[in-house]
């Protein structure tokens, strides 16, 4: 199998772009760009809070005696990571609906 190279940016390495693209001078199309991409750093930030709070709820109920995740709290941690990800599909869809 070959080796995979991520060229996944992050984004403190494109903030600059994002900043640039909302400058005095820059067009229209940069600033609703750069407006939009915030907005999306803004939902994955808040998504990756309430991740964080359920891995921590989950931490928590962990049995410590073996330190093993029950099988309820992984299918709660899994129906909690589903529905995220279905209200981002949610909101993406929306996001694109013509405005009126």
């Amino acid at each position: 199998m070959a080796d995979t190279i991520d060229l996944t940016p992050t984004w403190a390495g494109i903030l600059p772009y994002i900043l640039a693209g909302l400058e005095e001078g820059a067009g229209p199309v940069a600033r609703q760009v750069a407006q939009e991409e915030i907005q999306k750093m803004a939902r994955i930030a808040d998504e990756a809070g309430e991740m964080l709070k359920t891995l921590k709820i989950i931490a928590n109920r962990m049995d410590p005696n073996g330190g093993k995740l029950t099988i309820a709290c992984a299918g709660n941690l899994a129906s909690r990571m589903v529905f995220m990800v279905e209200n981002r599909a949610r909101a993406a869809a929306k996001a694109k609906e013509p405005k009126s």
